[in-house]
């Protein structure tokens, strides 16, 4: 699977969860995942953290990053940016 094909499986998994406001960088064998603050908070759960680490594991990636620092957040009634690809 390519680059571009990894990233696609990305965002689909990740909108799967309702990651809306999120980027992707891809380092080598390394995906860095930057979500909004509400989606930081949703990796304090176990259960779904370990799902996607794996699920993103299964398409490719050896290792896979949260950002800590977190994406700023859209002001009330702007559309969510869509995700996009840093290379």
């Amino acid at each position: 699977m390519d680059d571009q094909d990894k990233m696609a499986a990305c965002e689909r998994l990740l909108r799967e969860y309702r990651f809306t406001q999120c980027q992707l960088t891809l380092h080598g064998e390394m995906v860095r995942i930057q979500v909004s603050p509400q989606g930081f908070q949703q990796f304090f759960d176990t259960t779904l953290r370990e799902c996607i680490v794996q699920r993103l594991k299964n398409v490719g990636f050896t290792f896979v990053s949260l950002d800590l620092e977190s994406l700023p957040i859209q002001p009330t009634g702007e559309l969510d940016p869509p995700l996009a690809r840093d290379e």
